[in-house]
């Protein structure tokens, strides 16, 4: 993983799909769904998914070790992973089965990713949805209210 979002790959080497999961916020379900999802995984797909945020500033890397330095946030950026998970073939991995799993990384500032009203009520309203958990997760929970000021100035004008 060259550009994590918010953790370090290395800490999660050898973990299973629950391990590496422990940390994500209202992720009761997908943890309780470990095994099944992670037999799914290695023999079937590919499965694909999104998962985004808002970053306060275009770094490709959100690794924990590559905290930006305090001090005044530029323009909040849109983070988007797109997630593929594709399973070995038996015996790619010894004994064991096995997927690979890619990450692509799609950044824009957040002026052009939202754009339109639509887009904007549609975030505003991703955004209301969170848990104070989720949003704590995401590193939002400081920042929410900026960004809903942030998005409300937009869409007013």
């Amino acid at each position: 993983v060259c550009f994590p979002s918010g953790w370090d790959p290395a800490a999660k080497i050898g973990r299973d799909f629950a391990a590496i999961h422990a940390p994500v916020a209202d992720a009761e379900l997908l943890r309780a769904s470990a095994l099944a999802l992670s037999r799914a995984l290695t023999t079937q797909g590919p499965f694909v998914r999104f998962v985004w945020t808002v970053a306060p500033d275009g770094a490709r890397s959100r690794h924990p070790a590559d905290a930006p330095a305090p001090g005044d946030a530029p323009a909040p950026w849109f983070r988007c992973e797109r997630q593929v998970s594709l399973p070995m073939p038996p015996g790619a991995a010894g004994d064991a089965a096995a997927a690979l799993f890619l990450i692509r990384l799609l950044l824009a500032p957040l002026a052009d990713a939202a754009h339109t009203p639509v887009r904007l009520a549609t975030l505003r309203a991703a955004l209301d949805s969170m848990s104070p958990a989720t949003l704590a997760y995401k590193g939002l929970d400081a920042r929410l209210d900026a960004l809903r000021r942030w998005l409300d100035a937009r869409a007013a004008g």
